[in-house]
């Protein structure tokens, strides 16, 4: 991707046409999730520093990033402190989020959105979130929309208690919520599953799962984070020194 990046910036350096040198220049990330709010800190640090110091000859008003993001608010399932902490952040970093704005398609050299408008770019970034990878038809698993299999409170396909689904294949609801498609929840669910399917061998009944949420660590860029912590949220400089004590 960093390659990517730094071709359409050498190529912006020899496009006489304004338009397609602001299309060239144009960078949509799609998805304010953890994932979107993070790559698109990054890319705007990366913008900001060491590319506006290696292309003085560019007009960095033409650069254009957006943060595409089909609800009202950033990080989605984190508190709402948090969502406001990033989008004033972002404002600060020159980065355009769109809420509220929903990607119908995109093409080689444009993104379309749902009410119609069309943005030139040449460079789309998908964080949107995944779907359930698809299932044979003939496994005749209870599969919901968006490509996930509903399961039990223990992990289990009903009906079919010798078949557990973990991961972003399953869908389990906790507290009235469905869990994130999250590496954690993953890790989680497998290690549990693999407690039930012993338990199964040795004559015993499975458990139900539980998940234990360890918080939510975003880095915006340099010295900038949003976190949630044991129930407790964080914002800023102090933020980045807790996501630097978690990831060192």
């Amino acid at each position: 991707m960093r390659n990517h990046i730094l071709c359409f910036f050498e190529c912006a350096l020899y496009e006489p046409d304004a338009a397609r040198r602001q299309q060239q220049l144009t960078f949509a990330i799609v998805g304010g999730g953890p994932t979107g709010v993070e790559f698109t800190g990054a890319l705007a640090e990366l913008v900001h520093a060491p590319l506006l110091r290696d292309y003085p000859q560019l007009d960095f008003s033409q650069v254009r990033i957006l943060l595409i993001e089909a609800t009202g608010h950033l990080l989605g399932g984190l508190p709402e402190r948090l969502s406001a902490y990033a989008l004033k952040r972002f404002e600060r970093m020159g980065v355009n989020v769109m809420l509220n704005s929903v990607v119908s398609q995109i093409t080689p050299h444009s993104v379309i959105l749902k009410d119609g408008k069309v943005i030139p770019t040449e460079t789309v970034v998908w964080t949107a979130g995944v779907h359930g990878e698809g299932l044979p038809q003939g496994w005749d698993l209870p599969t919901l929309p968006n490509g996930q299999v509903q399961v039990l409170p223990t992990l289990q396909v009903p009906g079919q208690p010798e078949v557990y689904v973990v991961g972003d294949l399953a869908h389990f609801e906790q507290d009235g919520r469905p869990l994130l498609q999250i590496a954690p929840v993953a890790t989680q669910q497998g290690e549990w599953a693999v407690r039930n399917i012993l338990r199964q061998v040795s004559g015993e009944q499975p458990l139900p799962f539980c998940y234990n949420d360890p918080g939510m660590m975003v880095t915006i860029g340099r010295n900038a984070a949003a976190v949630q912590l044991a129930g407790h949220a964080f914002t800023g400089f102090p933020a980045w020194v807790i996501w630097l004590g978690v990831h060192p």
